[in-house]
């Protein structure tokens, strides 16, 4: 019997159903499970030129991806909850920008409670176009 707390599926779902409550309306949560042990889920909006946001879920660590590189390792749900929540409001309020160049994104992502959370990813086998880019995303809710 699999109990629901190291359940990635069931975890993935509890967090997809808060998120769903409480990101805008235009935004898609899709949970997709990869084996009986990682769970992906996916939050994307539809206006142009926002970040989306991938949260990888297993019963030893949870990933939370946005952007074009933007990436933070985290321990496991129920642990990591506060952590995703305020970061995928940061990226849905449009607050992520990030600064991409070849083999490298930095990043900086302010939260709601004012904190900036700053860091950097160094690339695989795969390069980008040489040459440094500044990307601010857009918030998930268009202005009226």
């Amino acid at each position: 019997m699999v109990s629901f707390v190291s359940d990635p599926q069931h975890l993935a779902e509890v967090l997809a159903d808060e998120l769903r409550a409480e990101l805008p309306a235009a935004t898609t949560l899709k949970v997709s499970p990869l084996s009986a042990r990682l769970v992906r889920l996916d939050i994307a909006s539809q206006v142009t030129g926002s970040a989306e946001i991938t949260v990888l879920i297993s019963i030893s660590e949870t990933v939370f991806e946005a952007g074009s590189g933007t990436r933070f390792e985290l321990p496991p749900l129920p642990a990591a909850r506060d952590a995703i929540v305020s970061r995928a409001h940061a990226v849905a309020d449009g607050h992520l920008v990030e600064w991409v160049r070849e083999g490298r994104t930095d990043f900086e992502l302010a939260l709601r409670n004012g904190e900036v959370l700053k860091g950097g990813v160094v690339e695989g086998l795969v390069r980008r176009r040489k040459g440094a880019r500044r990307i601010e995303y857009l918030p998930f809710a268009s202005a009226s």
